[in-house]
């Protein structure tokens, strides 16, 4: 396989793996509560994976909502 074909095939294997997560009883929980996370919530549930929870270690966010 040449590196242009595993380029174009990204998206094929994006939709498979959200296929995969739509599929699966278990809640998707996100590690990390940064900026950076609202994006990747927004992404998802864009693609109608709708995650749980926000995971952090961060104690000054421990049971906040946002």
């Amino acid at each position: 396989m040449k590196l242009i074909d595993s380029i174009t095939d990204v998206r094929h294997t994006e939709e498979e793996i959200f296929d995969a997560i739509k599929a699966s009883p278990a809640p998707v929980v996100l590690w990390g509560a940064g900026e950076l996370s609202w994006y990747i919530t927004s992404y998802l549930r864009s693609h109608g994976i709708d995650p749980m929870c926000m995971c952090d270690n961060n104690p000054d966010k421990h049971g906040t909502v946002h």
